[in-house]
């Protein structure tokens, strides 16, 4: 299984717990509807901040949520540290990117 076929797993089993729909999860976490389903589906990667909303909707730690993903991957926390911080890294880059972008096409823009 996959890490996004397992964090969205993870999200359904969570959602359903507590007898939400998915509209329902979608409203408390800010994330469209159309985005939950392809989550829970595994066909699409969360960004880590969508990840930090839902957990956080859900009530569940990251911490957690972090300890089930090592143990159905497999996977040594030397590595697990390495996917998160890629991760991360990815996420800064991108928005980072988004931000010259946006001061290229809006030279007022002061970059903060």
């Amino acid at each position: 299984m996959e890490l996004k076929e397992i964090v969205g797993s993870y999200i359904r089993e969570n959602r359903k717990s507590k007898g939400w729909s998915q509209e329902e999860l979608g409203l408390r976490a800010g994330v469209s509807v159309n985005h939950v389903s392809k989550l829970e589906r595994g066909l699409a990667s969360p960004k880590l901040e969508t990840v930090v909303k839902l957990c956080t909707a859900l009530h569940i730690s990251l911490d957690y949520l972090a300890y089930k993903l090592i143990s159905e991957l497999d996977v040594s926390q030397d590595d697990y540290r390495e996917m998160i911080a890629n991760s991360i890294e990815n996420e800064v880059k991108s928005r980072l990117r988004e931000r010259v972008i946006n001061a290229i096409d809006e030279p007022d823009t002061v970059l903060k």
